[in-house]
């Protein structure tokens, strides 16, 4: 009883506390947070890797029917971006609208990329697909070279594939693989040698080697030829990619060397990169063999429709790819969907969930992408860990999900739940449980957590669920939209909450009880919003209630009730600006581990940003805009173990104090207290209080409080997360 009246007691004074201080909301987006590569991917359809400037640093060149083709130069940075748009290195390029493919490769043996286009075009009416080559003159210009293709015909079908040159026949000038395709849309091989110099090329077709390859389909359908190494020997294997069932793969042709020169074994090798891991969001459009890390060995680089794009780093043991891959580009997703933000122990990286949901062959599938910043040579990249699917045929795409533990047994369980506005009348909510802690096990219905919501009534469905512990009892409750039907009219659509209980059931398994909760609604009004979710976003120890909404925009209800009885309070001034499109939904979790919760927010056409929580805590009532020369920076490090350091900045000379304060309120440690002058000063704190004694983990507030001689007084403060 004694421990039960200190927790409500320790709550009321974090209460009391919090509510003295108030927020100057801020939300930076800052868009390297999920694409640290800093490739602009949108629009994009074919791509080329090479060193264009010669700088020993990769650059990368795209093309696509609607942007034509831009470049980024590699730059030599340890921090993101890893690249930046550079369109000096392509002056004088005619940006044709009809350019869908690019090959870097040189041809003329001068020591300089040139570039390969594969160009659409109408001459006769239909569309033919013909090669257009660019090279730098001795002043560095560009300078097309009309007839360098004289001979090689215009493709009327193959408008996925991008030539390969290689010196297949050992004449040190670059021989011609085409695809183009059959009737079926799997690649057909045509092989062509030069038979004149690097200079003036003499084109011809040599059916012997490649011709044997054309009649081996592999999969519903295969496309981007490329070459590479990837067995011990010295030869280039060909590889190509392919779909199977639910996801797309690579399989390699042997090269074999005869009389004549390099060609390719009939005895396929295929799944080369793990089926788990290889989803298939449409067809891949192009796959290119490249090192990206600088280590000798190719790499393979993956381009997905979704604007991304996927690095499989070599390894020397087999398999040949590792297939946890990195993201080049944006993260994101097919259709909408919530991302989770995991935290497995204090000393890892964030780990980022992020679902799909997967058009294949038989129908919408749902996966889901574990993703962790790793290095790659010097870049740090996201990279892809693994992942799950579960077996759930999901009756749409505009669905959220959850990753809770509702019955408290330390097994997450994943709980799917229509996110529409629509006036649905089918069962939307499903819960899996995994059988393990690492998200990695095997996933288990579990819909006996939520079964008084899983249908079995004609007259009511329920969407949109959300879970926090809004009565502080250690269970979490449920926030729902339910809608009564008669027959196909809508007669209601309501807010409800639940407050939930456990109860062991008769197979000894542990299952929350609900109970309506009609006096947790009070301030939320009669206006309906969708995609709720909680989050502390005030900082003051409670749950807020937060929803995306149809055009884009966020909402913000903050809880002004008490640990027991929540009471909601609209707040537009929270989240404004933060816009991302139709139907957004918001997702929160500190990516940055400085102790708020960071914005994640996501649209229904697959985009998801990301805006960092910069929120500024002040002193209620006090004058929280200070003089442009008074100001308290941001601590750095932060987080931080086991010394930090503070920056501030005074308008005149005056008596200043610097102090440490827990989230209780509680005096930590007082590091100024004296007259200072005007201008830049700065403080370090070593993590101890006025005892010289270690504090623990946790968010800690540094305030600093200014007098002057004139009798104006200034306070400002800042979170200080210290991690152990």
């Amino acid at each position: 009883m004694i421990k039960g009246n200190c927790l409500q007691l320790l709550l009321v004074v974090c209460l009391a506390v919090s509510s003295a201080f108030a927020q100057d909301w801020q939300w930076t987006k800052d868009d390297l947070a999920l694409n640290p590569s800093g490739l602009d991917l949108e629009g994009v359809d074919n791509f080329a890797l090479g060193d264009l400037d010669k700088d020993g640093l990769v650059d990368i060149i795209v093309a696509g029917v609607a942007l034509r083709f831009k470049v980024f130069r590699g730059l030599a940075s340890e921090n993101p971006p890893y690249w930046e748009e550079a369109p000096a290195l392509v002056t004088g390029l005619l940006n044709s609208r009809n350019v869908e493919g690019v090959t870097l490769t040189d041809l003329n043996g001068d020591g300089k990329l040139d570039i390969v286009f594969r160009e659409r075009s109408f001459d006769s009416g239909e569309p033919v697909w013909k090669l257009a080559y660019w090279r730098r003159d001795s002043l560095g210009q560009w300078q097309q070279a009309p007839n360098y293709f004289l001979g090689i015909p215009n493709q009327e079908t193959g408008y996925r594939n991008d030539p390969i040159f290689r010196d297949c026949d050992g004449d040190k000038d670059l021989d011609l693989i085409l695809g183009t395709e059959d009737e079926y849309r799997n690649t057909f091989f045509r092989f062509y040698r030069n038979i004149g110099d690097a200079i003036f090329p003499i084109w011809k077709e040599d059916s012997t080697r490649i011709h044997h390859l054309n009649y081996k389909p592999i999969g519903y359908e295969s496309w981007s030829p490329f070459l590479t190494h990837m067995n011990n020997d010295t030869l280039l294997d060909l590889g190509i990619a392919y779909v199977i069932e639910g996801g797309y793969n690579v399989a390699f042709y042997p090269g074999v060397h005869d009389s004549v020169g390099l060609t390719w074994s009939e005895e396929v090798q295929e799944n080369f990169l793990s089926p788990a891991y290889s989803w298939y969001h449409g067809a891949i459009q192009k796959v290119l063999p490249f090192d990206m890390n600088y280590d000798g060995k190719e790499d393979l680089v993956i381009l997905e429709p979704q604007h991304t794009g996927r690095v499989y780093v070599a390894s020397a043991a087999e398999p040949r790819f590792d297939s946890r891959y990195f993201q080049l580009g944006p993260l994101n997703y097919l259709w909408l969907a919530s991302v989770s933000l995991l935290k497995t122990d204090k000393t890892a990286e964030p780990e980022l969930m992020i679902p799909y949901a997967n058009y294949s062959f038989f129908g919408l599938d749902i996966w889901f992408g574990l993703y962790q910043r790793e290095l790659v040579a010097n870049l740090s990249l996201w990279q892809c860990t693994g992942g799950f699917s579960l077996d759930y045929d999901a009756p749409g795409y505009r669905y959220k999900v959850h990753l809770q533990d509702l019955d408290k047994n330390g097994f997450s369980e994943i709980v799917f739940a229509d996110a529409t506005w629509e006036q649905i009348q089918h069962d939307l909510l499903r819960v899996f449980q995994n059988t393990n802690r690492s998200l990695r096990g095997e996933w288990l219905p579990r819909d006996d957590l939520l079964i008084p919501f899983r249908g079995g009534k004609r007259d009511t469905t329920y969407s949109d669920p959300s879970f926090a512990d809004l009565n502080s009892d250690g269970e979490l409750d449920l926030f729902i939209i339910e809608r009564i039907f008669s027959g196909n009219e809508v007669l209601s659509v309501r807010y409800c909450f639940f407050e939930a209980a456990r109860l062991i059931d008769d197979s000894g398994r542990c299952v929350p009880t609900w109970v309506r909760a009609p006096h947790w609604l009070s301030g939320l009004g009669d206006t309906l919003y969708y995609h709720s979710t909680f989050a502390d976003v005030d900082q003051d120890s409670d749950q807020d209630l937060i929803f995306g909404t149809e055009k884009g925009t966020v909402q913000a209800y903050l809880n002004i009730g008490d640990a027991h009885r929540p009471k909601w309070q609209k707040d537009d001034s929270v989240f404004s600006g933060s816009e991302i499109g139709r139907n957004a939904m918001a997702t929160f979790g500190d990516l940055d581990e400085d102790g708020r919760p960071d914005l994640f927010l996501a649209n229904r056409e697959g985009k998801l940003s990301y805006y960092r929580n910069e929120t500024v805590v002040h002193v209620a009532g006090e004058a929280n805009k200070a003089p442009a020369s008074f100001e308290l920076d941001q601590n750095y490090p932060n987080p931080f173990n086991p010394t930090t350091t503070i920056l501030y900045k005074l308008p005149a000379p005056g008596f200043v104090t610097v102090t440490i304060y827990d989230l209780t309120g509680r005096l930590v440690k007082v590091l100024v207290n004296g007259i200072q002058a005007e201008g830049g000063q700065s403080v370090a704190w070593d993590g101890t209080d006025s005892n010289d004694n270690w504090v623990a983990t946790g968010i800690y507030l540094c305030t600093l409080k200014f007098s002057g001689y004139d009798g104006h007084e200034n306070f400002q403060s800042r979170k200080l997360c210290l991690i152990r």
